[in-house]
């Protein structure tokens, strides 16, 4: 992590730090591709009730839209689109 990290010294500073530096490279990812890229790059990795509770308190983070999928059934899941907050 960089000395002059945006989380220094915050609770989960690593993984909000990994997590902003893949939005910046990205510019916008889903939920289920955040969580994707964080365990391939983590120790010990994270679950997908962590990653959207720092995606959603944490103000650096905005949600920008929605992502809908569906299966062979018909069934329609929905993911969000996270962005980096600019202001």
């Amino acid at each position: 992590m960089n000395p002059d990290s945006l989380f220094k010294g915050k609770k989960n500073a690593l993984k909000k730090q990994k997590i902003y530096d893949l939005l910046q490279e990205n510019i916008q990812l889903s939920t289920s591709e955040v969580l994707n890229k964080l365990n391939s790059s983590l120790k010990w990795g994270v679950t997908m009730n962590e990653v959207m509770m720092l995606l959603s308190r944490t103000k650096q983070f905005e949600k920008i839209g929605y992502v809908e999928t569906y299966t062979k059934g018909g069934r329609r899941f929905r993911g969000c689109l996270w962005g980096l907050n600019y202001e």
